[in-house]
């Protein structure tokens, strides 16, 4: 019987882990360069409750993947967007852009 709830309680922590990742895909419009990608993964890395992020330059989106009970789309977009780059339909900070080395500017 004990075993047979240690069990129970081990396959129900794991439930509740595994229910708390999320992905997101998010539209990165402004991105021109590998080093945005870097840029960007640098910037979410630094966030508590990222998982994965995958950026592909080309189609400019990004998946991320992440733990919703540590950190939330909003506070990932802020992040995006406070280092220059537009996220889904949220504009890029305008002085954070102006920094952005030439190639990650839009017709950079």
């Amino acid at each position: 019987m004990k075993f047979t709830s240690i069990i129970l309680t081990v396959i129900l922590s794991v439930g509740v882990i595994a229910c708390s990742k999320s992905r997101a895909e998010i539209n990165l419009p402004t991105i021109m360069c590998g080093m945005c990608e870097d840029n960007i993964k640098n910037a979410l890395n630094d966030l508590e409750g990222i998982k994965i992020v995958k950026i592909d330059v080309e189609k400019k989106v990004g998946e991320i993947t992440f733990d919703n009970q540590k950190v939330d789309l909003t506070s990932i977009e802020k992040a995006i967007t406070a280092i220059g780059y537009q996220a889904n339909d949220n504009k890029a900070d305008p002085i954070a852009y102006e920094t952005l080395p030439k190639c990650c500017k839009v017709g950079g």
